[in-house]
Order: C-alpha cells, then structure tokens, then sequence
C-alpha cells in the first residue's frame, strides 16, 4: 500500500539580486527554476527580488543556503555575459 510519508519543510524566500539587467534577472530565475524542488514565485523587477519557493528547508541556515545559491547563479551569469 502506499502511505504519505510526511509533506517535506518548504519556504518561500525573498532574494535581493545585485543586477538591474533585465536579461540577468530573467536568467537567474530561469536557473533558479531549473533546479529540482525551486520554483521563482514572482519577480519584482523595479527591485531586482526574486521570490523563490524552495522544499527542504527546514532551518534559516537553509534559507542562506538557498539564498546564496541563487546569488551565486547570478553571479556566474553576470561572469558569463560581462554586464551589469
């Protein structure tokens, strides 16, 4: 038979982005969504935040790590196109 197992730890977390490239923005939430149990929620583009629905996260070290990960992806974007 199959029995639920219990509904995972989840978190919805704002990320402030460095970039107030569109193109960047875009792309970091295209990332950002690629990854297994993330989701881009909204973006607040005047801002430059993204909202991000992360499963697994179960403590505020997690939500750093969750958020430096997506800061990390638009790091290696602004790397990778040279703009700001």
């Amino acid at each position: 038979p199959v029995r639920p197992r219990g509904v995972p730890r989840s978190a919805v977390i704002r990320v402030d982005l460095t970039t107030r490239s569109d193109f960047v923005l875009t792309g970091t939430a295209l990332a950002v969504s690629l990854v297994p149990g993330s989701v881009v929620l909204e973006v607040d583009r005047p801002n430059s935040v993204l909202y991000v629905h992360a499963l697994g996260v179960d403590s505020a070290e997690r939500v750093e790590r969750t958020r430096a990960h997506v800061l990390d992806y638009e790091r290696r974007l602004l790397r990778a196109i040279g703009s700001r």
